[in-house]
């Protein structure tokens, strides 16, 4: 197809060849040739550049842009929509020796591409386009002195809700330098539009187009900026509204950050750049009414969940293979944490001093208690309670169950499982009466030690109700509960706590995301439930003597990655003690093949020896570790601990000599030690100064009463 200048007449290449439209454009054309110009059409280069110089003269400029005040700016659109090379990316805006007419002037600006049809972002043909928001437009001018035209469009996947996303925003790059007009008029607005940005600048600003990064935003408030988006359009329909102080995604961004970080409202104040603290006092009342009315009835609860879906989507198969046989039960976890209040002697009422202070942490703290999944998901949360002795996990218990609170009879099935911890004792006879089938740890009794059974169920229990502890743990990672709560802050314990559980739920992955291998796992464990400790029978039934000894002396003892410790461990929990237990054995913190390890080999058998471990504890107890091997594996091991027989895992201070022998004193990698343990070395210890003057009688005399 042939293409001609309606200009010129010559033929155009179909490279070098603009639209031919705009008012301006016309009008040059049509007084140049005077002739019937078409409603559409193309114009050469060398034309082009000619009506861009008359189009720039400053004598009827004013003219051309009133007779386009109601136009897109067509010089602009026409820019070349072509690839660019890399040269053409970072053009910088050239000085300009144009005279300054008083009305209107004219600058080089970095011009971005612009058309209809093709993406300002990615400079992508696209048929179905969005028109650049002249909120944006200024926003890159202002930030990256980068000018976008007015009527410029983009791909829709750029945009969210009317307004680039701020990593595509900040992709855009110039294409070309232009001489562009400005009048008075448009002067005095950018000069306000400067004006109004530097005053609407925020130290933290979650307002679009929250251009906070993802780190800094789970920082603050410990969630994703896709999840507070969705956050946002949970609270939408919330009485919450914009003010003078704030705006409404800033009012949520100031609770999130409160809950994450725990800092006091008049450090917020100054963060988020409000009048005083009462302003902030009365925007976190109005967000955490908010989060109770529309967030915390969706994600907390057990009218938020039905027991179906907690069995299809909340349940580990490893915990239900251990503990029931029965089809469709529920496993719940329980249990209680603590969270510390400032009351004793803060306080002048003296029953509150009484009622909240523990014996057992010899503080004063309220007790929530969480039940759980076998995921780790909460279900419910109750409380917070007093911590007096009336107020232990087991009278807690009860008063849930015979209230029942948040409908948890209505909810739970007869034979549904309940894991606890020995806490909960004095609850299990009402948790059995009311249908429910209770696991639970055996008690000692007066023994130093469980049997084998008795220790493998342990162990199973541990393996399942590890999760509430990480629940615990993941509701206190909003430092708001972790610190010490102030007494004028207690009443909204329970607000706190429940929005707290309600995020992990939203927002958090669960505690175990990962069912593989829990066939073979359960069927490992359960064929050792019934297991005697064959070792432990050895031990009972001979006399045998035992020499001291070191590591470095033993012959034959294997050579284990971690691998396959774990699967003797059953777990990590025991495998993170094992430095520990091994540095303060040693006395010493490199634990490379040159460090002492202490031990004592059987006379009779070169190939069971036994450690001596202080327990972690206490001073005045330690225990024998025995371990009996061969050059490929351990064969069996046993401890004096009390779940020292356990043959489901092995108890920390079996993991920290297998750990020790087998694995560690063969590795030479110094950065894996831990530092922690030379801090002793760092304190003062006023116990190694002997008081070696003895006083006298005329000494005494005066600390005597007259």
């Amino acid at each position: 197809m042939v293409i001609e200048c309606v200009c010129c007449d010559t033929r155009i290449d179909s490279k070098n060849y603009r639209p031919f439209r705009g008012i301006a454009m016309r009008l040059f054309v049509s007084a140049r040739t005077n002739l019937y110009l078409p409603d559409s059409g193309s114009i050469c280069n060398a034309c082009r550049m000619s009506y861009l110089k008359w189009r720039n003269n400053t004598e009827f400029i004013s003219v051309l842009n009133r007779l386009e005040e109601e136009e897109p700016n067509e010089s602009m659109m026409d820019i070349d929509d072509k690839d660019d090379d890399g040269n053409n990316e970072c053009v910088t805006a050239a000085p300009s020796n144009d005279s300054i007419n008083t009305n209107v002037v004219t600058l080089p600006l970095n011009i971005s591409v612009s058309s209809h049809h093709r993406c300002v972002v990615c400079r992508e043909n696209v048929n179905s386009t969005c028109t650049v928001s002249d909120e944006d437009r200024d926003l890159l001018f202002m930030q990256s002195n980068i000018f976008i035209p007015k009527g410029s469009r983009c791909c829709p996947d750029h945009v969210v809700d009317g307004r680039l996303i701020n990593e595509d925003l900040n992709k855009i790059r110039p294409r070309d330098i232009m001489q562009t007009s400005f009048s008075s008029t448009d002067i005095l607005k950018w000069l306000d539009k400067f004006r109004n940005h530097f005053n609407s600048i925020r130290y933290f600003d979650f307002d679009p187009p929250f251009s906070m990064s993802e780190s800094d935003c789970y920082n603050l408030t410990g969630i994703s900026k896709a999840n507070f988006e969705h956050l946002i359009k949970l609270l939408a329909d919330s009485n919450i509204k914009n003010s003078s102080n704030r705006s409404f995604r800033n009012a949520v961004g100031l609770f999130l950050t409160k809950l994450r970080l725990g800092i006091s409202n008049k450090v917020l104040t100054t963060i988020f750049q409000f009048s005083n603290s009462q302003a902030v006092s009365r925007t976190l009342a109005a967000v955490r009414q908010a989060m109770l009315t529309h967030f915390v009835p969706h994600y907390l609860g057990f009218n938020h969940i039905s027991r179906q879906e907690v069995i299809d989507n909340h349940s580990s198969p490893l915990a239900t293979q251990l503990l029931t046989d029965k089809p469709n039960t529920v496993v719940l976890v329980i249990d209680g944490t603590y969270l510390y209040i400032q009351v004793r002697n803060k306080s002048r009422n003296n029953e509150l001093q009484r009622r909240t202070y523990n014996i057992h942490k010899h503080r004063s703290l309220v007790k929530p208690l969480l039940i759980t999944t076998t995921t780790g998901y909460i279900i419910a949360a109750y409380g917070p309670y007093l911590s007096d002795n009336s107020n232990n996990d087991a009278a807690i218990q009860k008063d849930i169950l015979i209230k029942n609170k948040d409908g948890i009879l209505d909810w739970i099935a007869e034979h549904d499982l309940a894991v606890v911890d020995r806490g909960f004792r004095d609850s299990t006879g009402m948790m059995r009466a009311l249908g429910l089938d209770v696991c639970m740890p055996d008690f000692l009794n007066g023994r130093h030690r469980f049997d084998a059974l008795e220790a493998n169920r342990s162990r199973f229990i541990s393996k399942i109700r590890w999760v509430v502890e990480s629940a615990n743990g993941r509701v206190k990672h909003f430092k708001w509960l972790d610190q010490t709560i102030q007494n004028t802050t207690i009443p909204q314990i329970r607000d706190y706590l429940q929005i707290a559980c309600a995020l992990v739920n939203a927002y958090r992955a669960s505690a175990i995301s990962s069912f593989s291998n829990y066939d073979q796992i359960a069927s490992k464990l359960l064929a050792h439930l019934h297991e005697p400790n064959s070792l432990r029978t050895r031990l009972n039934n001979e006399v045998l003597r035992w020499s001291k000894d070191d590591a470095s002396n033993i012959v034959g003892f294997p050579i284990l990655t971690i691998d396959q410790i774990r699967l003797i461990t059953v777990g990590i929990f025991q495998l993170k003690q094992a430095r520990s237990y091994s540095e303060e054995h040693c006395s010493t913190t490199d634990l490379n093949n040159q460090a002492d390890f202490p031990l004592q080999i059987c006379n009779t058998d070169s190939q069971l020896i036994r450690i001596r471990f202080q327990s972690r504890h206490s001073n005045a107890k330690s225990y024998y570790t025995y371990i009996q091997f061969s050059t490929e594996e351990i064969q069996n091991s046993c401890c004096d601990c009390p779940i020292g027989d356990r043959q489901v895992g092995v108890c920390s201070h079996r993991a920290a000599a297998i750990w020790f022998l087998a694995y560690q004193r063969h590795q030479n990698d110094v950065s894996r030690n831990q530092p922690s343990g030379s801090y002793l070395r760092l304190l003062d210890d006023s116990e190694l100064i002997d008081d070696f003057v003895d006083s006298s009688d005329e000494d005494d005399l005066l600390y005597s009463l007259t």
